[in-house]
């Protein structure tokens, strides 16, 4: 019950600042603030109604030209970066993107799938929310196999470099003690 009544605190909420979704203003945290609670809204399957509607309408029009969506509060650790935005703000407007414009909404997550497909991480969260975009926004299986594929071979590289390097210190040392 705790849930549900929460779920409908957070609705009034976005529908009390309604004004401020359609005159571009937003509420505090700007678009990271929106795409998380849009992100929360679509996880306990809250239905699409007039309210996402304008909220979906506010996160579509506040993406950056190259596909993204900046990061504008940075308060870590939810709201730290671009790719955390980007991959809220993709489920946001695929989950709530009204149906008679949806062809505008489906340009706008598929530039930011875009945008990820090319953008590098600096931070597993980051990477992690990175796949998360592209799952959420039909991205292509390739690309998300090849950064597995990519940071398996990293990891493997170094992990068998750094495995010769301490074999190698290891037999000196004993080799050492022993003559």
């Amino acid at each position: 019950h705790i849930a549900s009544a929460q779920l409908h605190r957070i609705a009034a909420f976005l529908e009390e600042n309604r004004e401020r979704a359609l005159e571009n203003v937003g509420i505090p945290g700007g678009i990271d603030t929106v795409s998380y609670i849009l992100l929360g809204l679509a996880a306990e399957k809250y239905p699409s109604d007039s309210m996402t509607d304008v909220w979906a309408r506010y996160v579509k029009n506040n993406q950056s030209p190259d596909g993204r969506w900046q990061c504008a509060s940075l308060r870590p650790p939810l709201e730290a970066s671009d790719f955390q935005v980007t991959a809220a703000s993709i489920k946001s407007v695929r989950t709530y993107g009204p149906r008679s414009q949806r062809t505008e909404y489906d340009k706008a997550f598929e530039r930011a799938v875009r945008w990820l497909e090319q953008a590098q991480p600096i931070s597993t969260e980051e990477q992690a929310f990175k796949i998360l975009g592209l799952i959420w926004g039909g991205g292509s299986d390739a690309a998300i196999r090849k950064i597995f594929l990519i940071e398996a071979s990293a990891i493997g590289f170094i992990g068998g470099v750094a495995g010769v390097a301490l074999g190698w210190v290891l037999g000196r040392v004993i080799n050492f003690g022993v003559n």
